[in-house]
């Protein structure tokens, strides 16, 4: 396929602190464990590839199944509660208690 690219690299969900630190972030903000999955979407990442060992594609935002039915379109949006818990995580992730 002309243009496509190749597989993003696989990054580190082990051993690395930068996943360490978005499991406890969520865990201590949300009060849910995480997990690694498999992002289908190459998203943006490319221009990173070199910038960085490991990449998370990872959005704090909960969202009902109705609520994700605006992404990328009309009136896409999300509530004050989703707000403040997205604000919650990445102080968190910025202290790294």
């Amino acid at each position: 396929m002309k243009g496509a690219l190749p597989a993003s690299p696989i990054s580190d969900h082990k051993n690395a602190m930068g996943f360490a630190v978005i499991r406890n972030s969520v865990q201590k903000v949300f009060g849910f464990p995480s997990a690694p999955c498999l992002c289908v979407g190459n998203t943006d990442t490319a221009w990173y590839w070199k910038l960085s060992e490991n990449i998370y594609r990872f959005a704090p935002v909960p969202l009902t199944i109705q609520e994700t039915s605006m992404f990328h379109g009309i009136n896409e949006r999300i509530g004050v509660d989703a707000l403040t818990l997205m604000v919650d995580f990445y102080k968190e992730i910025i202290s790294c208690d």
